[in-house]
């Protein structure tokens, strides 16, 4: 379970919808919420093949969840995904609930390994 006031580190997963394969993608995650705070929002990926799902690798994108955030709180991120040849922007969120203490779940383009729920407390 995510807890407010923990570091929350994410490798990001994203699929290559491009018409060409890619390499050394740098991966920038910022976000304007004011109960987010980054800590890192760098990352790459080493390797993007065409129409297959790439991971981000080495140290994870990290932030923290401010304990004020209110109960359903969305929390928005943007992501700028780069290499010499190509920049790609994507941007995502998180529905925090403050009742449950957990991140419920994610959307937008980012994926996550595990999604928590109330009924899973």
């Amino acid at each position: 379970m995510i807890e407010y006031g923990e570091d929350i580190d994410l490798q990001i997963s994203v699929e290559n919808i491009g018409n060409f394969n890619a390499s050394a993608i740098t991966v920038n995650v910022t976000s304007d919420d004011e109960y987010i705070s980054m800590i890192n929002g760098e990352s790459m990926i080493a390797y993007a093949i065409m129409n297959e799902v790439a991971t981000t690798e080495g140290p994870p994108v990290s932030f923290s969840i401010s304990n004020s955030v209110p109960d359903n709180h969305i929390a928005q991120f943007q992501a700028l995904l780069s290499n010499a040849a190509v920049k790609v922007e994507i941007k995502a969120s998180f529905i925090i609930l403050s009742e449950c203490k957990s991140v419920l779940f994610m959307t937008g383009s980012f994926l996550a390994t595990e999604k928590f729920s109330c009924r899973d407390i």
